[in-house]
């Protein structure tokens, strides 16, 4: 789903041409992808952000993820801010590849998906990407394992907000917070919020979210 021909034809042939797809729809739109999705059985779904309106893709994601069996969903975006890259976690997305990847990294990741392994999450840009391309493709492989509340507590860590501004945004006990952040951090195999920034998907974030969050704020 891409709302530029050009880019939806070079990545139909690059998925053509690796053998990890026997048949591709194109979109260009919402309300397109939504229609295509129903009516035939939808394996994978690759979308950007924004289609023809600001998140839509987001939007794409959000309501497919609601049918039974829902097909897996891969962002392909060049936006990878902390609040776009948490919307994807939040709306249900299984994989995300940032633009700057080599072709090679898009077909492992569908591959991935395809095959039920470990989801890739590459958010790219700079050179904390090409360090993450290089040496591990899984940062925050077991996302696809949360509940979708443990994603919207996650999608807060991410951005650096305390337990008690959790609590304040979801109207959650604070006791409940930290169950849901301590769960959340032993499904993504880390011992503390400390080691979830430190990984190469927390690590991308850093610099950005300490621009956008007020100081004081962990």
């Amino acid at each position: 789903m891409d709302p530029f021909p050009l880019l939806r034809d070079a990545l139909d042939g690059l998925l053509s041409a690796s053998g990890v797809a026997g048949f591709v729809e194109h979109a260009g739109d919402l309300e397109t992808a939504l229609a295509k999705c129903a009516a035939r059985r939808v394996d994978i779904v690759v979308t950007d952000v924004d289609l023809t309106g600001r998140h839509d893709g987001i939007r794409l994601c959000r309501q497919i993820k609601r049918v039974p069996q829902p097909p897996r969903v891969l962002v392909l975006s060049s936006v990878t801010t902390p609040e776009i890259v948490a919307d994807c976690v939040s709306s249900g997305a299984d994989s995300f590849v940032h633009r700057s990847a080599n072709p090679d990294v898009v077909v492992v990741a569908i591959t991935t998906m395809i095959e039920a392994r470990q989801p890739i999450w590459f958010v790219g840009g700079g050179a904390t990407g090409r360090r993450q391309e290089g040496e591990t493709l899984t940062a925050v492989s077991a996302m696809a394992n949360l509940t979708s509340r443990e994603r919207e507590v996650l999608s807060l860590v991410l951005l650096r907000f305390s337990n008690d501004e959790i609590a304040a945004r979801l109207h959650l006990a604070k006791q409940t917070v930290k169950n849901y952040v301590s769960s959340t951090l032993q499904k993504l195999g880390f011992a503390s919020r400390a080691e979830l920034f430190a990984s190469p998907f927390g690590a991308q974030y850093h610099d950005v979210v300490h621009r956008l969050v007020p100081a004081g704020v962990c």
